[in-house]
């Protein structure tokens, strides 16, 4: 549990601080860091709130330009 915990604070601090370099990477390797996203979400574990602020941080980016 700690290391998903980990893993989800990871994707939230490179999402937050790197979002043009994360949306640059090629396709397939960002689908699989989004589908990393909706797996978490679709987990049990509740505490780990990472995957919607990350989600949160895409749109608001995609959005706003």
């Amino acid at each position: 549990m700690q290391l998903t915990r980990a893993y989800f604070a990871f994707l939230e601090v490179l999402f937050n601080s790197h979002i043009t370099f994360v949306l640059n990477l090629d396709t397939n390797t960002f689908m699989h860091m989004v589908g990393s996203l909706e797996s978490g979400l679709k987990g049990l574990d509740t505490s780990i709130s990472s995957q919607v602020i990350v989600i949160n941080l895409i749109s608001i980016f995609l959005f706003s330009d």
